[in-house]
C-alpha cells in the first residue's frame, strides 16, 4: 500500500528493526543511475541485541539465470516505482516469497546493478520470516520459479527434491 500511495520515483526497500548504512541511499541512487531498475548491496548480520553475527553473503556476479534459482537480491533495495508498476507489484498472496516473484519479475523489465559494500545490517531474530515457516516458504518458491518458467515459456518445471536444501 505504502509503495502505491507514494509519491517518489525510487523505492527504498528495508525492514524496520534493521540498520541502514549513513549513506547506502546516496550510494544506491548513484548506482541504480537513469538505466537500471534496481540497485542492492551488500549486508552483515547482526543478533537480537545489535552484536555482530558475520558478514552475510552475497553471490558475487549477478545474473538473471542465477536470480531465477534463488533469491540473491538482498537488502538494501532500490527500485523504481515505474517498473514496480509495470511489473505488477508484490504479490502478497505468497507469503515469505512475494519479494522473490517481485524481484524475478523485475529482472525481466530492465537491468540489475550490485553494489558490493556493506550497507545494511540484517537483524536476525527467533521468529524472523525467514526462520518459520519452511515448507510454505519452500512451496512458494517453487511457484514463483514455475511461474517465471512459464511467462518466460521455457517448457519445464523448478521441482528440487533434495530435503536437506529445497530451495
Amino acid at each position: 500500500i505504502a509503495i502505491g500511495q507514494g509519491t517518489g520515483e525510487l523505492i527504498l526497500q528495508l525492514d524496520s528493526d534493521d540498520i541502514l548504512h549513513p549513506r547506502a541511499a546516496e550510494m544506491l541512487v548513484a548506482a541504480i543511475g537513469s538505466t537500471n531498475v534496481c540497485a542492492y548491496g551488500n549486508f552483515s548480520r547482526i543478533d537480537e541485541d545489535g552484536g555482530p553475527i558475520d558478514s552475510g553473503w552475497e553471490e558475487p556476479l549477478y545474473s538473471r539465470e542465477r536470480l531465477s534459482r534463488s533469491m540473491i537480491i538482498h537488502h538494501p533495495r532500490l527500485f523504481r516505482k515505474d517498473a514496480w508498476k509495470l511489473v505488477g507489484g508484490h504479490d502478497e498472496s505468497l507469503r515469505n516469497a512475494e519479494d522473490y516473484d517481485f524481484f524475478i519479475k523485475l529482472s525481466e523489465s530492465g537491468k540489475f546493478v550490485h553494489h558490493k559494500e556493506s550497507l545494511y545490517l540484517y537483524r536476525v531474530l527467533e521468529g524472523s520470516a525467514s526462520n518459520v515457516s519452511s515448507e510454505v516458504l519452500t512451496a512458494n518458491t517453487h511457484k514463483v520459479q514455475n511461474r517465471m518458467l512459464k511467462r518466460n515459456q521455457l517448457d519445464y518445471q523448478s521441482i528440487i527434491p533434495n530435503a536437506d536444501q529445497p530451495r
